[in-house]
């Protein structure tokens, strides 16, 4: 067939099918790069602040009984008010967290365990008032108190936390082996497609090769 054909549309073809394999290898890397940075998009803007929040939400949460203990074993009202001011700044923390976890969360799962959080936290917010009430009527009684009612409450707040935290892990990880597995795949087929134009490219040479030069033989 290609010796029925000019010198010129041989050499054009061959150039245009190897060319062509060098398009779609170009076409093909564009597009699974961009299917990486998208699962590493999700990873660093989405999954991995959520899970920051999470995290900073529960140090906040584990601090709280700590600052209210310190109010029952305070020697003096000025060192209560300083635990009690420090406890209401950890409770506005924990509420300007929740607001900014509540923006962010998009996807239903993660709404569901975004509203056991913000259930928890609500159920907390009641003890404070209580606890203050009885710091200054019966340390001994506001001691109980927070071992008794405010850290079971911190507790399941915590472990909401700690549920959220760990699904966004799991999507970090999902879309890291995602990646990976982009990768791999994109590898081997540019290496299969590179080496399909490398073995087309020798095939057209020689075969235009062959059409020129055995008439020059037989001549």
């Amino acid at each position: 067939m290609l010796k029925n054909l000019k010198i010129g549309i041989r050499l054009g073809l061959g150039f245009g099918a190897v060319l062509a394999l060098l398009l779609a290898i170009a076409l093909l890397a564009i597009g699974r790069m961009a299917a990486m940075n998208h699962a590493t998009e999700e990873i660093t803007a989405d999954a991995y602040p959520k899970v920051v929040l999470a995290k900073d939400l529960i140090r906040d949460a584990v601090d709280l009984p700590r600052q209210m203990r310190g109010m029952v074993l305070a020697e003096n009202a000025a060192e209560v008010d300083r635990f009690r001011k420090q406890t209401d700044k950890v409770r506005a923390s924990v509420a300007e967290r929740l607001a900014e976890l509540t923006k962010v969360v998009a996807s239903e799962s993660g709404k569901k365990l975004l509203k056991e959080i913000v259930d928890r936290n609500a159920a907390l917010e009641p003890l404070y008032n209580r606890f203050y009430t009885l710091v200054g009527s019966d340390r001994q009684q506001a001691a109980a108190f927070v071992s008794n009612e405010v850290v079971p409450a911190v507790r399941e707040f915590s472990d909401a936390l700690g549920a959220l935290s760990k699904h966004q892990s799991d999507k970090m990880q999902s879309l890291a082996v995602e990646a990976s597995q982009t990768y791999e795949e994109t590898r081997q087929l540019v290496i299969g497609i590179t080496a399909g134009a490398l073995v087309l490219a020798i095939l057209v040479a020689v075969s235009i090769t062959l059409s020129l030069t055995r008439p020059l033989r037989q001549a």
